[in-house]
């Protein structure tokens, strides 16, 4: 049998083949080299707390180190050693899979819903270098659309309706232009805490708020960030990390009041 001179190069590869397995092998090389940047951090893996084995896996961490310039400016190196969040939390038993005990209160022994990472530190901002999350009363020109609730002096309940204070301002995300958290002043001159939207449930023509969350006493304990109008990264995950433990642990014996007086 003959054949053509245009599309072979022997009897047995022709262009369609030599051009299936150039591409073949191209495939394979990219998923092994993604794969190998995807361990510059997080890796190596460390096996259980009560194993000191160090886990790489197929294929090998890189060697050396990657620079990224950042758009808030300043650079990052990856793979990169931050310190872990700290725990306060026991493990029940003495093998590999064994539930951790939280120490205290539950909502911040940084375990489970609970845990939370060490985020670089600093205000997050936006492509333009401003703040992303700020409260309304710094934003100039911001405001509510009038056809939309505004939830400032709402009265505030806990997840059972507990009366724990009033909305007394806002925290806006610049960057999505949404209500991020309420700013509430608790009863009897107890101070502020911000409480994520996510946590909460707004009925407008009650006037009233429910934080599906917590109970009225765990408002005393919520992380604050040290500063009234603004929060840095980490201190936002621990706040996000203590609402979401305390919808977890609501119904736990652990976290019950002592009393409960229902409004």
């Amino acid at each position: 049998m003959r054949y053509g001179v245009f599309g072979q190069i022997s009897n047995q590869l022709d262009i369609p083949t030599l051009a299936f397995w150039v591409f073949a092998l191209f495939f394979v090389g990219l998923v092994g080299w993604l794969q190998r940047e995807s361990k510059r951090e997080g890796y190596p893996l460390r096996a259980s707390p009560f194993n000191t084995e160090l886990i790489e896996g197929f294929p090998p961490q890189p060697v050396g180190t990657l620079t990224y310039r950042l758009n808030e400016g300043g650079t990052t190196e990856a793979p990169h050693f931050y310190k872990q969040a700290p725990t306060r939390a026991r493990p029940l038993h003495r093998f590999d899979g064994t539930p951790f005990y939280p120490l205290g209160n539950p909502l911040l022994a940084g375990i489970g819903p609970g845990s939370w990472v060490m985020r670089k530190e600093g205000v997050a901002l936006t492509e333009r270098g401003e703040k992303l999350l700020e409260p309304l009363r710094v934003m100039e020109g911001w405001s509510i659309l009038r056809q939309d609730a505004d939830p400032r002096g709402m009265a505030v309940f806990d997840w059972r309706w507990n009366a724990v204070g009033h909305v007394a301002d806002l925290w806006i995300d610049r960057g999505i232009k949404i209500i991020r958290m309420l700013e509430v002043e608790l009863h009897g001159g107890a101070g502020r805490v911000l409480v994520p939207l996510l946590h909460t449930e707004i009925r407008e023509k009650q006037r009233k708020v429910r934080v599906t969350s917590l109970w009225a006493h765990q408002f005393a304990d919520v992380p604050m960030p040290a500063s009234p109008d603004e929060i840095t990264a980490p201190e936002e995950e621990r706040l996000n990390a203590y609402y979401s433990a305390g919808f977890f642990y609501r119904a736990d014996p652990m976290t019950f009041p002592q009393t409960e007086s229902t409004s």
